[in-house]
């Protein structure tokens, strides 16, 4: 009995370390469930022994060997959970430019892939390229970005603007390769309908109360910049974070983050990472509603099959009743919108000081006219900044080391700039 009583605790502990991997997404948790598995069959002896047994010599040495895969397994499992903050201060580092000053081509290419590694890795859709003939033309790249960013920089030094480029994590692709992968937006071939609050005189009046600045992270809306990664699920994102702050401000709470795989998975008639439409992630919340991300599966960065029996566990399924438009080019009702809540916009992100933005006012000269609509995003607020610019706050979905820690300024002056309210959207009651 107390034999089986070890070897059941043996067991437990296994299969909470492969909880753990499940639960996290990361692989470290697996190695660690290995390697107490090995050493549990290694000792072969149960962890709990009777009082009134004989300890014998070799009883002992199976018994450190026990505690001590269990304490490596701890050990790295502790670490796992550490290593996001730790990779987010070494990327805070190097996505300044000059962090790679005085390298030669090769080990600012190195710097690189070490600073970044852990990031890319963290997708299942990313490897990071191990032939050399790969690696040399990624450094090729690498280096050709980093000198244009700096050259970029000293521009926008010269002229006295605010906008500085850093490197991301996407710094080894090319311009072509970057918009493949992260700008698949798919635009819908009809506008949704435009509200009577957001027509004529009724607009009008509500234009005479516009604040000088708003920012809706102050309200406890808006959840953490998150990761599409290499998976064009820009749309996804978008749409289900508008639903999800709509959601905590029509019903006074704090924001609930919901479940963007569970979008990708189940949305119908949808190309998953190959783009769509956020509209279509409202319609989707009105008809079926939206998981907590705690009850569906975390964000895997690619379309999964739709995992029905999580659905059905779930306690509360966020619905919506349906979504809105701004009026298309209508900077002043997207900006009386915005006040009522946050929006899905959609806007060109196809340059290269889109793809490397790091701080300032993105100016709307970086853009086509008009501008080529690609990627969806989350209008959060508005303001100027130190210099007297004014700016519309977007949070992007490329995570928290890109940009100013995953937002981005967008030049608020001039009329629509970048398309940003051509296809803005909402979420509206049930």
């Amino acid at each position: 009995m107390i034999k089986r009583e070890g070897y059941l605790i043996k067991a437990g502990l296994l299969f909470f370390f492969i909880f753990l991997e499940i639960l996290s997404g990361r692989t470290i948790f697996l190695i660690s469930s290995f390697s107490f598995f090995t050493t549990c069959v290694l000792s072969r002896q149960p962890i709990r022994q009777g009082r009134a047994m004989k300890i014998s010599h070799q009883t002992v040495v199976n018994r450190i060997i026990v505690v001590a895969g269990l304490l490596f397994s701890l050990s790295e499992a502790y670490a796992a959970a550490l290593l996001p903050d730790k990779q987010q201060k070494v990327n805070q580092e190097a996505i300044n430019p000059e962090y790679y000053q005085g390298l030669s081509p090769e080990e600012a290419y190195q710097w690189f892939r070490d600073a970044f590694s852990e990031s890319r890795k963290s997708t299942e859709l990313f490897v990071l390229p191990e032939t050399e003939e790969e690696i040399s033309k990624r450094a090729t790249i690498f280096n050709e970005n980093l000198q244009r960013i700096i050259k970029e920089n000293a521009e926008s030094v010269s002229k006295g603007e605010s906008l500085r480029l850093g490197i991301t994590a996407h710094a080894d692709l090319t311009q072509e390769e970057f918009q493949n992968r992260y700008l698949t937006l798919q635009l819908p071939a009809k506008r949704p309908e435009v509200l009577p609050e957001l027509k004529g005189l009724e607009l009008q009046q509500r234009l005479s109360a516009l604040p000088d600045s708003f920012d809706w992270r102050d309200k406890g809306v808006i959840t953490s910049p998150r990761n599409q990664w290499f998976c064009g699920s820009c749309w996804a994102f978008s749409g289900t974070e508008a639903v999800e702050s709509f959601h905590a401000i029509h019903n006074n709470m704090t924001v609930t983050a919901l479940s963007v795989q569970q979008v990708l998975d189940c949305t119908p008639k949808q190309d998953g990472c190959k783009g769509a439409w956020p509209g279509v992630v409202m319609d989707y919340s009105k008809t079926d509603g939206i998981c907590p991300e705690s009850c569906y599966r975390h964000y895997y960065s690619m379309e999964l099959s739709c995992k029905k029996q999580l659905i059905d566990k779930c306690p509360t399924h966020i619905k919506v009743g349906g979504y809105a438009s701004v009026p298309q080019g209508d900077d002043k009702a997207l900006q009386v919108t915005l006040l009522k809540q946050p929006v899905s916009v959609s806007m060109e992100a196809s340059s290269f000081w889109f793809q490397f933005y790091l701080t300032g006012v993105f100016k709307a000269s970086h853009c086509h006219t008009p501008a080529k609509i690609d990627h969806a995003m989350l209008l959060v607020g508005y303001g100027r900044d130190s210099h007297g610019e004014a700016f519309w706050l977007i949070k992007n979905n490329w995570g928290s080391w890109w940009g100013q820690k995953g937002y981005v300024k967008v030049q608020k002056d001039k009329v629509n700039t970048c398309g940003i309210s051509s296809f803005a959207i909402y979420p509206t009651s049930i």
